[in-house]
């Protein structure tokens, strides 16, 4: 298990309990560590500046009593935004339907980064219908770099 796993063991329960979900979490830096942990609400509602708060605190507390943090660390805790990262399995679930961007390990359909709408999740895959084209690309999640909502605005 890694480092961010154990950390997300630790505080999924007490945010669930508190209506916040676990997008992503990383650790990050050399020198100067940083824990950052981007959030949503389970609600659906927006992440606000209060909210980012009342998690910073109640992780912190929870790492201060059940972590050993033998280095000093920043914690930052964020909104995930309207470009939301995909990460788990749950997320390509509960996004099917909508407009994404994903970024490749290797070429696929003859390009890196693909843009399009969210098909389908299934069999740790994604369906994919590329935008101006009438046909599905499946692409497992193991060759998926990163991927993330593409928000449209309508004016």
């Amino acid at each position: 298990m890694t480092f961010c796993q154990t950390i997300e063991k630790k505080i999924e329960s007490p945010l669930t309990n508190e209506g916040y979900g676990i997008v992503r979490i990383e650790y990050t830096g050399s020198q100067k560590k940083t824990l950052q942990i981007m959030i949503d609400r389970l609600d659906g509602g927006s992440v606000t500046l209060n909210d980012c708060t009342k998690v910073s605190r109640l992780v912190s507390v929870i790492l201060d009593m059940e972590m050993n943090m033998t280095e000093p660390y920043q914690l930052e805790v964020s909104s995930c935004g309207l470009d939301r990262p995909l990460v788990k399995p749950k997320d390509y679930e509960r996004f099917v339907g909508s407009n994404i961007v994903v970024k490749s390990f290797g070429m696929i359909n003859g390009a890196k980064i693909l843009k399009g709408i969210l098909k389908d999740f299934k069999d740790n895959a994604i369906l994919i219908q590329l935008k101006d084209q009438q046909t599905d690309i499946k692409i497992p999640l193991a060759s998926i770099r990163s991927c993330h909502l593409d928000p449209v605005f309508k004016f």
